[in-house]
């Protein structure tokens, strides 16, 4: 923020998805996105909740809670803006055969090593209580995956 450049919507833009329009050429149109933006029960860090005594929620009936990673490792010169990214979304059944989505939580992580990634993933996974797990296990999500199935001990 104190960057001669620093422009404050692109800011609220891309740390508090507080989205106003969207660019010619956008993947997704802003009319489309904004009628879906209507989550009423986000969820937060780890710390917030371990702050304040306050329970992450329990499953509802038929609630499926997964967490995704998208694996991205310690930063190169080719790349030295690699972030892992995990998100929580919870999917609570409309009907018998189909699910509503609600995105709750999503937070990135860039630097970590497998070892550091693979135990901060289990943390989410069962902090967040979820009841299914999706990785990213080509290239280095294979030594996340490693990390993860073996048994660990959380200092």
């Amino acid at each position: 923020m104190s960057e001669a450049d620093f422009d404050p919507i692109a800011f609220s833009m891309e740390m508090g998805a507080e989205f106003y329009g969207d660019s010619d050429g956008a993947f997704f149109r802003y009319d489309d996105i904004s009628k879906c933006r209507k989550i009423k029960t986000p969820y937060y860090p780890i710390d917030f909740y371990d702050k304040r005594g306050i329970n992450v929620p329990e499953l509802a009936i038929g609630e499926r809670r997964i967490l995704s990673v998208d694996v991205a490792l310690m930063a190169s010169r080719k790349h030295n803006n690699d972030a892992a990214a995990i998100t929580i979304n919870v999917a609570l059944p409309n009907s018998d055969t189909s699910y509503i989505s609600n995105i709750v939580y999503v937070e990135t992580f860039e630097g970590l090593t497998t070892d550091e990634l693979g135990l901060t993933i289990m943390r989410y996974f069962y902090h967040y209580k979820c009841t299914d797990l999706v990785l990213d296990s080509s290239g280095n999500g294979l030594g996340v995956y490693d990390v993860i199935i073996k048994e660990t001990y959380d200092p």
